[in-house]
């Protein structure tokens, strides 16, 4: 017997990859997930709650394993703080190789559809792990103001979505994986750490 809930998920993932979100309607969902209407109803109640469903099953455990890196980091360095927030994209990639058409498809609109409630869940789901981070970044960057880190951190979600959306088809390797991380960690950590755009040093407590 399948996990109904869970094949609402897949269904959804896969028409919202392809469609967007409100080109998506519940009866395709259905159609879909071969449920009926009333299957949606009792495990989610309305669209929006897919949508948080989807969207959820991607960004908790990527959060979480986000939180679990910046936890354990001692006395971190800018680099180590890039490093803890785009490796765990990377991993769970890789993680989800069955399914990562659909969802890195999907991941790769999330930034580029600002419509509601698009928006608006995704701000909710990465505003406070961000802000954990800019917390760190803020006194080892004092030459930039917290606004320009704020823009430097969206900035490099906006990279971590285009991995997301570009990955290939056949997946990664776990040494293709680690090289991929490397590689964005040295790009990031130096575009975070540029001089600030006005030459002015923050005066901000």
């Amino acid at each position: 017997m399948g996990d109904t809930k869970a094949d609402i998920l897949d269904a959804a993932e896969r028409l919202f990859a392809a469609n967007g979100y409100g080109a998506t309607s519940i009866r395709s969902i259905t159609r879909e997930a071969g449920v009926n209407v009333a299957a949606v109803h009792y495990h989610f109640g309305s669209k929006e709650r897919v949508l948080r469903g989807v969207l959820d099953r991607i960004a908790v455990p990527i959060n979480d394993r986000r939180q679990n890196l910046l936890d354990a980091l001692d006395n971190p360095s800018v680099a180590d703080l890039i490093e803890a927030f785009v490796r765990p994209d990377l991993e769970i990639l890789q993680e989800m190789q069955d399914r990562h058409r659909a969802a890195a498809r999907f991941a790769g609109r999330l930034y580029a559809d600002r419509s509601e409630p698009m928006a608006t869940i995704t701000r909710e789901q990465f505003a406070a792990i961000a802000a954990r981070f800019v917390e760190h970044l803020v006194p080892r960057l004092p030459h930039l103001t917290t606004d320009e880190i704020w823009w430097r951190i969206h900035r490099t979600v906006a990279v971590i979505i285009d991995i997301f959306s570009g990955y290939p088809e056949q997946g990664l390797s776990p040494d293709e994986t680690e090289e991929m991380i490397h590689r964005l960690v040295n790009y990031l950590t130096t575009a975070m750490e540029a001089p600030s755009p006005k030459g002015a040093r923050s005066t901000e407590t």
